[in-house]
Formats: structure tokens, sequence, C-alpha cells
């Protein structure tokens, strides 16, 4: 009888103590301890600016998507360069994309300018253009046509026409 009752006696403090440690658990099952995962990225070149990254990004979505960026940029108030911080260009480049994303698109465009998706692109094409000697021009906008350079329109222009004689 003494061994039943010892055995009813540590079966008892087993289900108790079985009892405290899962009602720990499930009282509070909406209060979970959040992970946090830290990460570094290195890279071997310089940070781009936003503003191409997020060019880029769009160019990859539409090239109509891209030109309406250009333009939503272009007409801005002021310049992005007149921006006092990285915040407020940020600010700008997505206002302007808001205007021409869904919620969802203008989302992963935040997402892919987070993770800097675009940005070993928006560096190669800077490396072409300084190989190129795009960095020793001394006009705003140019165009290269055959390894020259060409600042002034009317040149352009001339440049064209001549090509437009070979064309059949």
């Amino acid at each position: 009888m003494r061994a039943t009752g010892l055995r009813i006696s540590l079966v008892i403090v087993a289900y108790v103590l079985v009892s405290l440690v899962s009602s720990e658990d499930t009282a509070k099952p909406y209060e979970k301890k959040s992970k946090s995962v830290t990460t570094f990225v290195s890279a071997k070149w310089e940070a781009t600016p936003i503003v191409l990254e997020l060019a880029e990004y769009l160019a990859g979505e539409s090239t109509d998507l891209f030109w309406s960026f250009f333009d939503g940029i272009n007409s801005l108030k002021s310049s992005l360069d007149s921006l006092e911080t990285d915040k407020q260009v940020y600010d700008a480049c997505i206002g302007v994309a808001s205007t021409l994303l869904a919620p969802a698109q203008l989302r992963m465009a935040k997402l892919a300018l987070s993770m800097h998706l675009t940005s070993p692109t928006v560096r190669m094409f800077d490396q072409i253009a300084t190989q190129a000697g795009a960095k020793d021009v001394t006009c705003d906008a140019f165009v290269s046509i055959a390894s020259r350079k060409i600042c002034d329109n009317d040149a352009l222009r001339d440049i064209l026409k001549s090509y437009n004689q070979y064309d059949v």
C-alpha cells in the first residue's frame, strides 16, 4: 500500500511540474521573443547613388518606367544635388517612384534598394564610362558614337545624317 501511495504521489508531483512548465509556454503565446539577424556586407566598390540604383531597378522592370522616372526626377522642384542628406535624396526618389508603381511594386523596389541589388550593375556602367573616357568630357551631356564624344546637337545631327547615307 505504501508503494502505491508513493507512486501516486510521484505521479501527482510529476503532473504538477509538467503543468507548471507547460503553463509558462502556453500562458502568453503572443509574447514570443524576437530573434534578430545582423549582417555586414563588404564590397570592393564605392557606394552607388540611390537614384541610379532605383533607375536601374526600374529599367529592369520596364523601359517606360525608367523614362517616366527619369522625367519625374528632372521635374523635381530642386535638384537631387541640392539636397543635404541621403535621407532627403531617398525620399525624393521614392516619392517619384511612388507615382509610377503600385504599392506592392514600391515595396519590392524598396527591398531591392535596401539590398543594393542593382549596385553592381550601376558600378559596372560607371567603370565602362570611365574606361571610355567619359569622365574627361567637359560638357554636362554627351553622346558617344564610334569612340567620339559629341557635346553639340548640330554635330550630332551631322554625324547621324552621315550614318543615314550608308543605311540601306
